[in-house]
């Protein structure tokens, strides 16, 4: 039974009743409005949201295009491509997607080196880049070494695109920014998966492994946080 729909508006609290917040979301969001992290946090001052809203980026651009082409800035809490063309009028405005940075810092790094310049461009697209009206606050309850990227280590059968990317899909759904293979030794393997969100991916995909049993049997199985290339610490 569909519990949500287009224009889906929950029951205000007693409190928002108070303040007057309203919790409604446009008929055109293309996100899951059943998920609460996905409403605006409307007390928060704008400069305080974490949350861009990207137009104008090529119809098919990829995960990896969108994130290779921003660093120095922060870690990423959450990414979403809409990849239905946008239109205003007769004017294309291409894809659109939803960046989340982790921390205020990161934010702000992204404004100032990408949407005050508009100096963002991909195959020649030049994004239009504003905060989102979903404001996201930063997410000061996530430690500062968690990021979207894992690195596991483990016998080479098993740490491997071919064996572990089908085993995460049956538990979780995620989009992948880039899979790098470090040098090998002694028949053990080190995979990072980079994926385009720490938010219901990369955290998910970290418990999913180091929870399983037949990961915990092997020998020399290892899963641990690394940095984000986006991160403005990233070298």
């Amino acid at each position: 039974m569909a519990l949500y729909g287009p224009g889906f508006q929950r029951p205000p609290t007693e409190d928002e009743k108070k303040l007057g917040i309203v919790t409604a979301m446009s008929p055109n969001y293309m996100g899951n409005p059943g998920n609460m992290l996905n409403y605006s946090d409307s007390l928060i001052a704008n400069e305080d949201n974490c949350s861009f809203w990207l137009t104008g980026l090529p119809p098919d651009v990829t995960v990896h295009e969108l994130l290779s082409s921003i660093r120095d800035c922060g870690r990423i809490f959450a990414m979403h491509i809409n990849r239905e063309a946008i239109n205003v009028g007769n004017y294309h405005m291409g894809a659109g997607a939803k960046l989340v940075f982790m921390t205020k810092a990161g934010a702000t790094n992204f404004y100032n080196r990408y949407v005050r310049t508009r100096s963002m461009c991909i195959r020649g697209w030049v994004p239009r880049i504003c905060r989102n009206r979903i404001k996201v606050r930063e997410q000061s309850g996530v430690a500062n070494y968690k990021s979207r990227c894992l690195r596991i280590t483990g016998p080479a059968d098993v740490v491997n695109p071919a064996f572990l990317i089908p085993w995460l899909e049956e538990r979780l759904v995620f989009q992948v920014d880039e899979i790098i293979m470090h040098p090998s030794y002694c028949n053990t393997s080190v995979m990072e998966i980079r994926f385009s969100s720490f938010r219901s991916q990369a955290n998910f995909a970290f418990m999913a492994m180091i929870r399983s049993q037949e990961f915990r049997e092997l020998p020399n199985f290892f899963v641990r946080w690394v940095r984000d290339p986006c991160d403005a610490t990233y070298r």
